[in-house]
């Protein structure tokens, strides 16, 4: 399999998953201890909870705007994605202390993971030429 022929199922996948991990109650699947353990997000943060709602918010509106970005092939979507994925990480520590169950932090590694390969196939692999065209 070569990295055209993965490149717009995984960017696919990828968008799913995002939209998934924002969109899904998580209460649904655990029991009410778990999920006031769950609700604790955010102590110590350097921001208020309504900034750390809002930045995430703008966050998702961004990955999604780059992954569609990257399905089309559009240059500024890929260097988009990379800022995305660096920032990140670096946002973690400005939320605080926070819990997560098992399956989100499952979830987010794994579309972290992603991420990183859509950025190294989109700079460093034959589908860059597809990027260079738009």
């Amino acid at each position: 399999m070569n990295s055209n022929s993965i490149f717009r199922p995984l960017v696919t996948f990828l968008l799913c998953g995002q939209i998934f991990l924002y969109l899904f109650s998580w209460e649904s699947a655990y029991s009410d201890d778990a999920v006031g353990a769950l609700l604790f997000h955010g102590a110590d943060a350097a921001l208020p909870q309504s900034a750390l709602v809002a930045a995430g918010d703008i966050l998702f509106a961004l990955y999604v705007l780059a992954y569609i970005g990257t399905l089309v092939f559009a240059r500024w979507s890929r260097c988009l994605l990379a800022a995305l994925t660096l920032l990140g990480g670096l946002w973690i520590p400005f939320n605080g202390v926070a819990i997560s169950s098992g399956i989100e932090a499952m979830i987010g590694y794994y579309l972290t993971v992603g991420d990183g390969v859509i950025v190294a196939l989109s700079f460093f692999s034959a589908v860059r030429k597809r990027f260079a065209r738009s």
